[in-house]
């Protein structure tokens, strides 16, 4: 098995299957972990927002989450990278009913009241154990008792789905006070979770457009992550590749 290191940040879970052993093995041994995730958009985030690089940093382990970003990087990796694609849209459902077989349980931080509330129905529906569900839209003097309630909940897994650098900037802030076992960066899988945003089609994910799909659904939104966002990021990876600082550790 293979690590890739970028930025000084380490991408070392390799697939779905390694996101759920490092979730199961931190509950049982009722230990602590934050699983980050890294794409285009977060990549030039590292590159350009001090702030986010020193929080995103502080992850126990990243997999990658962007097909069209993992393309990329086998392509300046010919043969040596084993990654695969793990994405919320298509693993969070699997995921929450096999962590929760084996005893782990959820609280969801983030997004829309409605949808937020949306997800934890569906989740204690489909018998995952959802304890708690607050959405994202608090405020720095309302955080202590968003932190008080996560812990009151006694949850083992906080899915926080707040949007890049918000999210990172919240769980770095709070790790230590958090008292559950994982912290997941979650995005916008709350949204794909309760079917709020559609899915894109298997065969452009799997290719690697699945931005595409999501630009045309929402351009105002996410025109300037894609149209200039993606070109930005193929740059920096090649300077990076050309000057020896985009490393593998095998």
């Amino acid at each position: 098995m293979n690590s890739l290191n970028i930025l000084e940040l380490k991408l070392d879970v390799q697939d779905e299957q390694d996101v759920d052993r490092l979730v199961l093995e931190a509950v049982n041994a009722n230990d602590k972990i934050w699983i980050g995730n890294l794409n285009a958009h977060a990549f030039n985030l590292l590159c350009t927002d001090k702030e986010f690089r020193c929080n995103a940093r502080l992850a126990k382990a990243n997999f990658i989450d962007g097909k069209g970003f993992l393309l990329i990087l086998k392509l300046l990796f010919p043969f040596r990278l084993q990654f695969k694609q793990v994405t919320y849209n298509r693993w969070f459902s699997g995921f929450l009913s096999r962590s929760s077989s084996l005893g782990a349980t959820f609280y969801f931080l983030g997004d829309e009241p409605s949808i937020i509330e949306k997800a934890m129905q569906k989740c204690n529906v489909e018998n995952h154990s959802c304890l708690g569900a607050h959405h994202g839209y608090f405020s720095s003097e309302t955080e202590d008792d968003v932190i008080s309630e996560i812990n009151r909940s006694k949850a083992k897994v906080l899915v926080v789905g707040m949007g890049m650098p918000r999210q990172e900037a919240f769980i770095a802030r709070n790790f230590d006070r958090l008292n559950c076992n994982v912290i997941l960066n979650g995005g916008a899988c709350f949204k794909f979770y309760t079917d709020s945003v559609s899915t894109c089609p298997s065969w452009m994910s799997n290719s690697g457009f699945e931005w595409m799909y999501r630009l045309l659904r929402e351009p105002k939104r996410l025109w300037r992550r894609y149209v200039i966002g993606n070109p930005l990021a193929i740059i920096r990876l090649l300077k990076l590749r050309l000057d020896g600082t985009l490393k593998i550790d095998e």
